[in-house]
């Protein structure tokens, strides 16, 4: 009885590791899909075109200090040429940017989409997750 479960338990452990990693894997692919990139170890900031206005301004701003560090991905966009003048006028460059223009990234079913997003990966692991609501 007890062996039963056991087996259970490290039946249920496996799954749910599996279900976490194959969802990790999904957007990991979609990043190395929009990025062009093989590698896609480093910083990110995933950003809704259209969304939480307030929280899409502040990160705007963070972006505008800070584009350097990060790879900047739009997603759920009304207009590229918009963005790419926005930051351009704010003197940035745009050469670590990147259009979701398929919305790979944006799902309607999960209300956290509409806040920008800013995690990083590392040996193809998702780490440090954070909306910024």
């Amino acid at each position: 009885m007890m062996k039963k479960y056991i087996m259970i338990i490290l039946t249920s452990i496996i799954i749910i590791n599996l279900n976490f990693c194959s969802n990790e894997n999904i957007t990991i692919n979609k990043i190395i899909k929009i990025t062009g990139k093989d590698k896609v170890d480093g910083k990110y900031i995933i950003v809704p075109q259209t969304g939480c206005g307030g929280c899409i301004s502040e990160i705007e701003s963070f972006i505008i200090n800070h584009y350097s560090e990060y790879n900047i991905i739009y997603t759920f966009i009304k207009s590229k040429k918009e963005i790419i003048i926005f930051y351009k006028i704010n003197g940035v460059n745009t050469e670590n940017f990147y259009f979701d223009t398929n919305n790979y990234l944006f799902n309607e079913k999960d209300e956290n989409s509409v806040y920008p997003l800013q995690f990083e990966i590392l040996d193809n692991r998702i780490k440090n997750k954070t909306y910024i609501k």
